[in-house]
């Protein structure tokens, strides 16, 4: 389910800077000097297609001069794009902690949603722990989830940001909420390689062996992932080796299905063993399905 920050706002950030005035132009080419020679209340509320504004384009493409002008010119931090996305949002998506802050303190909404979350969300995903720092402070909602039931402790163990972890732990929030279909934040942390903020959530308590809506445990998720270091890791931590899942699945077994064989190796030699699913299928049987070597999924 990753939200990644770069995956989800390239079409945005293509979409954003799409030119409607010469207000929108001089903004996109951060020429302060056009921005100044362009700027009327007219312009101001003239929207691109994609229903952005002038502010909207400065907190993309531009500095927070040409912000600062378009605010004290009468540019609204409360407009709307297409996307539900105001200039607060895609400042924080842009990684302008600066500007973030000061449309803050300057009475943006921050609580809103957007098609990229709240803003709160999004610098969770940016790892901005000043301007999530700022938010919180007015109020912005800890409790929030996405649209598929993610917390922002599953947004922060999923990107790999202990340090948010350990911001939102200290602001109260837990580490071990389910999304609707189980998932919980060190599943994330562990499904994609991010051993530093599974480590986090340790520390604070989550059990290594905590399992989702399908019993997979953080031990079936390493071996998805198939990165063998991580497996291994697990075992340093203590996590069984050879959990059954809803369907009898061991992590041998989801190891064959995306034909990981390093990770299969650091299983056997932690003393997993191949065993038959609830469909009869070995490690190996399935190997052979998927068109992987059986032998890599097998013991002599």
């Amino acid at each position: 389910m990753k939200i990644t920050l770069s995956a989800v706002l390239c079409l945005l950030l293509v979409a954003s800077v799409q030119a409607a005035t010469p207000l929108h132009d001089a903004v996109a080419a951060n020429d302060i000097e056009a921005v100044r020679a362009n700027i009327s209340k007219r312009l101001l509320r003239k929207r691109s297609d994609d229903g952005s504004t002038p502010m909207h384009v400065a907190a993309w493409k531009s500095d927070l001069e040409t912000v600062k002008l378009l605010h004290s010119a009468g540019a609204s931090l409360k407009a709307r794009d297409n996307n539900n996305l105001r200039p607060l949002h895609c400042a924080i998506a842009a990684r302008k902690s600066e500007m973030a802050r000061w449309m803050i303190q300057q009475g943006a909404p921050v609580d809103d949603w957007s098609a990229i979350g709240t803003p709160l969300m999004v610098a969770v995903i940016a790892n901005d722990l000043e301007t999530a720092r700022l938010l919180v402070e007015r109020n912005a909602t800890l409790a929030a989830r996405t649209n598929l039931g993610a917390t922002l402790m599953h947004l922060a163990a999923e990107h790999g940001h202990p340090q948010m972890i350990r911001f939102l732990l200290e602001r109260g929030a837990k580490a071990d909420l389910w999304m609707p279909d189980g998932t919980r934040p060190i599943h994330l942390a562990v499904g994609n390689g991010h051993t530093e903020a599974a480590t986090t959530l340790l520390k604070a308590g989550v059990s290594v062996e905590s399992r989702d809506g399908s019993h997979y445990t953080s031990m079936h998720y390493a071996a998805r992932f198939g990165d063998a270091a991580v497996v291994q890791w697990l075992i340093d931590q203590g996590a069984d080796h050879s959990p059954r899942d809803r369907e009898g699945d061991t992590p041998l077994h989801i190891a064959a299905i995306g034909n990981h064989p390093e990770v299969a190796k650091v299983l056997f030699a932690a003393g997993a063993r191949p065993v038959k699913n609830q469909y009869g299928l070995t490690p190996a049987d399935i190997a052979q399905k998927v068109g992987a070597a059986p032998e890599n999924f097998t013991v002599e």
